[in-house]
């Protein structure tokens, strides 16, 4: 957002010579990134503490500060100062706020199917007419079921540590990963009587994320049209005691979303134009008084 001071401006007619007090004048320009926002404040170098009529002809004198320099006794023309004010009103008016937008799709969904699989989610790519892309964050959803089947051939009652779980992987093109979920379903013991069996099932929805600001992914998921990303699901599974019969079963299926940060084009807010449309105002009241004080 543009913002421009002007604190005080004070014109009176005193021997046909103008008295003018400028306390400061600010220029502001804010832009903002990916990563937060930054500031860029560009100050006038000059204030001006006294400006006093010396003579009935309008002929001005002034003490001038401009940082360590003390300059006394110049004349400061009216024009020039109108010339100043115009500059600094058209910064104002081409500041504008560099906004972080973001855009998200869906791929498609993967049903849930007996695993080891591999398939292909479809994601569509960045679109560039809408700014500059900073990130890529994607979301991996899976739902993991798994069964377990333990049944006991000993003659007394064993304790059986078990284990049941399932991979579910998104990747690039060149079959590194871009997210990874590892999602364990059982990690336990349970006693097991002689000749009896145990049965048990669980499903999780699982979720996992991951954001690349790197050069070469923001390039391979910038362009036109979809992308396919390799997504594959494998189980894991272990048992432990002799005698003992363990079936295990999982089932996995997924999808994805993606969401592009970008920075859009800087478009000029509506308090920069007014800003600009004050400025005008005030140099035309500035020539205005001219013109009748040389009247």
């Amino acid at each position: 957002m543009g913002r421009f001071f002007c604190a005080c401006a004070q014109f009176t007619t005193k021997y046909l010579c103008w008295e003018i007090i400028i306390v400061q004048m600010i220029l502001s320009m804010q832009k903002r990134n990916d990563s937060g926002a930054f500031y860029v404040k560009i100050a006038s170098s000059f204030e001006v503490s006294e400006l006093q009529c010396k003579n009935a002809d309008g002929t001005c004198r002034s003490k001038l500060i401009n940082g360590n320099n003390n300059l006394s006794g110049t004349s400061m023309n009216l024009k020039k100062l109108s010339q100043a004010m115009l500059v600094a009103a058209c910064f104002a008016a081409a500041s504008a706020s560099a906004a972080t937008l973001t855009v998200s799709n869906t791929s498609n969904v993967i049903v849930s199917k007996d695993t080891d699989w591999s398939d292909f989610l479809n994601f569509a790519k960045f679109n560039t007419s809408l700014g500059t892309l900073t990130s890529v964050t994607f979301n991996l959803y899976s739902d993991i079921n798994g069964s377990v089947s333990l049944t006991n051939y000993n003659d007394e009652l064993t304790n059986v540590p078990f284990s049941l779980g399932a991979t579910v992987a998104l990747s690039r093109p060149d079959s590194s990963n871009l997210v990874l979920i590892n999602e364990t379903l059982y990690n336990t013991s349970v006693g097991v009587a002689a000749g009896d069996t145990f049965a048990d099932s669980k499903t999780v929805n699982a979720h996992s994320t991951a954001t690349f600001t790197n050069v070469s992914d923001l390039s391979l998921f910038t362009g036109t049209g979809n992308i396919a990303t390799l997504i594959s699901a494998k189980a894991w599974s272990s048992v432990e005691g002799d005698g003992i019969d363990a079936q295990f079963a999982t089932k996995a299926g997924g999808y994805g979303t993606v969401t592009y940060t970008y920075t859009a084009a800087p478009v000029p807010e509506p308090e920069t134009y007014g800003m600009l449309l004050l400025g005008l105002g005030v140099l035309g009241v500035v020539a205005k008084r001219k013109r009748a004080a040389k009247a």
